[in-house]
């Protein structure tokens, strides 16, 4: 799928912004967690927000973590971008192998 300059840049600027956010949540189930990337799901107006968290993190409460933040990170993505309309997001959690489980 070839992706547009402006959708591309739009990525860029969502994929700071939900960094900022997560890494000054509260919840610490968010501690350690990342933005690997921000791609568009199918298309700009949804965004899939890949997090990467750290070994032995919960997978399950990491993504719940993720929801409740959900809110905090569409109101901050609002304030940054000058669009109409804020891109629904979601996100996708990638627990990071430990050492163990690379060998």
């Amino acid at each position: 799928m070839q992706i547009d300059r402006k959708t591309r840049q739009m990525c860029r600027e969502v994929e700071r912004v939900a960094s900022e956010v997560l890494a000054a949540a509260p919840d610490e189930e968010l501690a350690g967690v990342f933005v690997m990337a921000v791609e568009p799901a199918p298309d700009a107006s949804r965004l899939v927000i890949l997090v990467g968290a750290p070994p032995r993190a919960d997978e399950a409460a990491t993504r719940a973590a993720l929801e409740r933040s959900r809110g905090d990170v569409r109101a901050a993505i609002a304030g940054a971008l000058q669009r109409k309309r804020v891109p629904d997001v979601r996100f996708e959690v990638v627990v990071a192998p430990t050492v163990t489980e690379l060998d």
